[in-house]
């Protein structure tokens, strides 16, 4: 059995204007519980390793303009424990006292990454890899349920991290927020 999701594709170019980039919703087959999930494995997040300078873009939540802020994120894998762990650290170096560092736990068997199931997982031209998680939460000022997919794309210089947003009883995502970077170390 599938089941269809939407997915997001991006295209952007750093040397562009403020929204460099082209996003397109289409609908990726996600495979149903069983001996065809949906994995991603160590090596895939361990790609991801290392420091990454760039921009966030977005959507402000009272004007629903975008809107774009330096951003820096330091992905490591955890040394305080054992297994797949990986932290990221998120800086803002002109938003003074906005660091944060978020920590997720790879499950034993890849189909899970912290609270959030892998529904795709790909691998792109150049050994790039793209995956995308779901999960469930709220969101916006109101605190409205929705469910989001986070979009976790490494190809070369460059990682894309995009967060999209399905309030409940509507049918279709919103961009809320995405991370150009390129790598500022070599891997």
């Amino acid at each position: 059995m599938k089941r269809f999701v939407f997915c997001a594709v991006l295209k952007y170019s750093f040397n562009a204007g403020l929204l460099p980039f082209l996003l397109t919703i289409t609908t990726c087959p996600v495979h149903a519980q069983g001996s065809n999930r949906t994995v991603v494995q160590p090596g895939d997040l361990e790609k991801m390793e290392g420091a990454w300078l760039g921009f966030l873009f977005y959507k402000d939540y009272q004007s629903g303009q975008m809107q774009r802020i330096h951003a820096s994120i330091n992905v490591s894998r955890s040394a305080a424990t054992t297994g797949n762990v990986w932290q990221l650290e998120y800086d803002y170096p002109r938003e003074p006292g906005h660091k944060s560092t978020s920590t997720y736990i790879l499950n034993k068997t890849g189909d899970s990454l912290g609270d959030a199931h892998v529904i795709e997982r790909k691998t792109l031209p150049g050994g790039g890899i793209s995956f995308t998680t779901e999960s469930k939460g709220k969101d916006g000022n109101q605190q409205r349920a929705a469910v989001f997919h986070h979009i976790w794309t490494v190809q070369g210089d460059s990682l894309l991290i995009t967060k999209m947003v399905r309030y409940e009883n509507e049918d279709s995502f919103i961009m809320r927020n995405t991370y150009r970077l390129k790598t500022v170390t070599t891997k």
